[in-house]
């Protein structure tokens, strides 16, 4: 069976994450899980509290890709993506958007900054640009309109692994 291109962005991606929250939580245990479609996933963790009562937490994972070298790189959404997007913040109460611009590096963002750059209206087809100047950060805009702050390039896995650590203080 050969192995796509999309698979091999989508294992960096997963690989990267489960390195660091796995360094960050040494304790806690994770699973991954794929959603509906081929772009979705599911990450479900699970920690013991000071008491030894299990803690579970869970995120949802949305993985665009693209094999262009250079910068800009466009990504587009479709109602349908847009939808599972939604039905995964609703299942797991947060959902992560990960973009993995070709060999530089990957963006990600939380679903509310996504709802920034493409809003609640779901269209049939949306359109998300990242893009980046030499030594600089990410740059993003969507349809419905662009990030005021650039994202650090250093920002994914770090953002998803905080996210997960402030379930577990706030516990």
């Amino acid at each position: 069976m050969t192995i796509r291109q999309e698979e091999r962005h989508h294992g960096v991606v997963i690989l990267r994450l489960m390195r660091e929250i796995s360094n960050e939580m040494p304790s806690a245990r994770f699973a991954v899980n794929t959603g509906r479609g081929r772009s979705s996933y599911s990450i479900k963790g699970r920690v013991l509290d000071t008491e030894g009562v299990p803690l579970e937490f869970a995120i949802g994972l949305f993985i665009k890709s693209s094999n262009k070298r250079l910068s800009p790189w466009s990504y587009s959404f479709h109602k349908s993506h847009q939808d599972e997007l939604l039905e995964l913040k609703r299942r797991h109460g947060e959902a992560f958007i990960v973009f993995v611009n070709g060999d530089d590096g990957i963006a990600c963002v939380d679903f509310d900054v996504f709802k920034k750059i493409l809003d609640e209206t779901h269209e049939e087809q949306e359109w998300v640009r990242i893009s980046r100047k030499p030594k600089q950060n990410y740059r993003v805009a969507g349809n419905d309109g662009r990030l005021d702050k650039p994202l650090p390039r250093n920002s994914f896995p770090v953002v998803i692994s905080e996210y997960f650590k402030s379930l577990i203080s706030d516990t």
